[in-house]
C-alpha cells in the first residue's frame, strides 16, 4: 500500500512537468463534486455511495506537503494520522479539461480499489497548486 501511496505522489510531482493552463467547466464545491462521483459510480452499476468529508481533504494536503518536504511516505502518513491500511489517495488533473472526467476518473479508481476489497466510505479533497500555475486535485478516501 505504501507502493501506491508514492505512486500517487510521484505521479503529482512529475504531472507538473506535463501540464499546460487548462480552463475548466465552472466553480464546483466539494460536497457537489462528491454526488458527481457518486452519480458515476451508480451508473457504473455500484452501490457505493461516497461521503463527503472536509478533514480528509486537509489530510490529503499534510501528506503530500510533508512527503515533498521529506520524501519519506510513512513520515507524511504518520504526520496526517493515517494508516495505510484504511486509506488511499487518488490524484487526477484538476480539473482534468472537466470536472466531469476528473470524476469519472476518481470513481474508476474507487471501483478499482473496491475490486482489490477497500470499500471507499468518505471523502475529500486537497487542490494542490504548483509553483508554474497548474493544479492537481488529490482526493483521499477512508475505507
Amino acid at each position: 500500500m505504501k507502493k501506491r501511496f508514492v505512486a500517487v505522489l510521484l505521479t503529482a510531482l512529475f504531472s507538473v512537468l506535463l501540464l499546460t493552463g487548462c480552463g475548466g467547466d465552472f466553480f464546483m464545491t466539494d460536497a457537489e463534486f462528491t454526488r458527481m462521483i457518486n452519480r458515476e459510480l451508480a451508473d457504473s452499476g455500484n452501490s457505493i455511495q461516497l461521503t463527503y468529508d472536509s478533514s480528509l481533504g486537509a489530510k490529503a494536503k499534510t501528506v503530500f506537503n510533508v512527503y515533498i518536504a521529506t520524501n519519506d511516505v510513512e513520515a507524511a502518513l504518520k504526520a496526517a494520522g493515517l494508516d495505510d491500511n484504511h486509506y488511499y489517495m487518488i490524484a487526477a488533473d484538476y480539473p482534468f479539461e472537466s470536472y466531469a472526467k476528473s470524476a469519472t476518473y476518481i470513481s474508476s479508481q474507487v471501483l478499482y480499489y473496491l475490486v482489490n476489497g477497500q470499500v471507499g466510505k468518505r471523502i475529500g479533497y486537497a487542490l494542490l497548486t504548483y509553483k508554474n500555475g497548474a493544479t492537481r486535485i488529490v482526493a483521499l478516501v477512508a475505507t
